[in-house]
């Protein structure tokens, strides 16, 4: 099948409604429902049941799709709910068959058991539709589209309305249920690989008994003269390997952003004179913000700020967290460069920079104070001495 008999279709019921179009792209699409409807339902007729529910829905659709992508996504859409739908559906009657006291039993571990050898792939295929099938409804619909269908995890998002990181975050949980149904039963497999099993067991056709009813309701050619719809070359990787850049970059703008809190709140407001400046006396320092006065004992007195003890200590938080910050940042930057890290690792250099500079300032204006002080002091002591001077000059 090609792209321009695809457009061709498309265009036809676009344009002019033409019922056959729809029909013979819907009949090309068989296959690919038919699995999507079959991993999701883990039974065959159950899934002949939802593609047939989805494609009657669609063929009274009333719009056109804009392209193929936009065809695919409506006809995903469709299989999955009709499919989910059908589960609910015989989950409920189930219940009110066996009644409220029945037992629970556990979805992992109810149905037929496979045992497959360690190098048989087909059984450990096997094996692993019967894990897709006890997924919950939320993950399980991710795992089909993104591995057995070989669909993006942007086009999953779109096709069942959800985020990329919704998509992302269920396919995760997904493959390490997967992989610990796989280890239950004496299998070992990396998560990276789990997305090529799942792929490589996604090539089953529609069955006779599908084709006869698709024939009999859409209009069209028949599904033997319709060639099947093209699949993706490979399918996505595992979310875990494919977003470790990303990942790697999450993790260097939440550290780099975590230096910048631990730098705020370490860095002091006005930093405490160091050994060299001259110490006044024993009373607490001077802030720029207050105004010297040569009297020691009058206005008001300034609040300590941090001691000494304490500067030493948070300095050193604060350097290890913008190092760590900065160190994840390069790497991050190595292996996938990206500027939304380079921007923040700037911002947080100017930062500090800025933390720096206002506290040299604020240590300046500290040791003028000091020094003001000293010698509004030696004034006074020298008025002192000058005026009882003349007062005893005045008296001789």
């Amino acid at each position: 099948m090609s792209g321009d008999w695809i457009e061709d279709r498309l265009r036809s019921w676009r344009d002019r409604r033409d019922a056959e179009a729809l029909g013979e792209l819907l009949k090309a699409f068989r296959d690919r429902a038919f699995v999507t409807a079959q991993r999701l339902t883990g039974s065959g007729a159950d899934a002949e049941d939802a593609v047939q529910e989805a494609f009657v829905k669609l063929l009274s659709r009333t719009q056109g799709f804009e392209d193929a992508a936009a065809f695919e996504r409506a006809v995903y859409r469709a299989v999955v709910q009709c499919a989910l739908d059908g589960l609910r559906k015989d989950r409920r009657r189930r219940e009110r068959e066996a009644g409220a006291a029945a037992p629970a039993k556990d979805p992992v571990m109810s149905g037929p058991i496979v045992n497959p050898s360690s190098g048989d792939t087909r059984e450990m295929q096997a094996l692993l539709r019967q894990a897709v099938a006890n997924l919950p409804e939320d993950e399980r619909a991710p795992v089909v589209l993104c591995y057995y269908q070989g669909l993006s995890e942007q086009q999953a998002a779109e096709t069942l309305d959800l985020t990329r990181g919704k998509i992302r975050f269920r396919l995760i949980r997904a493959l390490g249920f997967l992989r610990e149904f796989l280890q239950r039963h004496g299998l070992h497999a990396g998560v990276a690989a789990l997305p090529g099993l799942l792929a490589a067991d996604a090539s089953d056709a529609a069955p006779e008994t599908l084709r006869a009813l698709l024939d009999a309701q859409l209009p069209g050619r028949p599904c033997a003269e319709v060639s099947a719809w093209p699949k993706p070359a490979q399918p996505p990787a595992a979310p875990l390997e494919a977003g470790s850049h990303a990942l790697r970059n999450l993790l260097a703008a939440s550290a780099l952003a975590g230096a910048v809190l631990v730098a705020s709140l370490a860095l002091p407001r006005a930093a405490a004179p160091t050994q060299a400046d001259p110490a006044p006396r024993a009373e607490a320092p001077l802030s720029p913000s207050v105004k010297v006065s040569s009297n020691p004992m009058s206005g008001p007195k300034p609040d300590p700020v941090d001691s000494k003890e304490e500067q030493p200590m948070k300095s050193k938080i604060a350097a290890v967290a913008l190092a760590t910050g900065l160190l994840l940042g390069a790497e991050a930057q190595a292996a996938d460069p990206n500027p939304e890290v380079d921007a923040v690792i700037q911002q947080i250099a100017k930062h500090r920079a800025e933390k720096e500079a206002a506290a040299a300032k604020a240590r300046a204006a500290q040791h003028e104070g000091y020094q003001g002080w000293g010698r509004g002091g030696q004034d006074n002591e020298g008025g002192l001495k000058d005026g009882g001077g003349r007062g005893r000059g005045g008296k001789r």
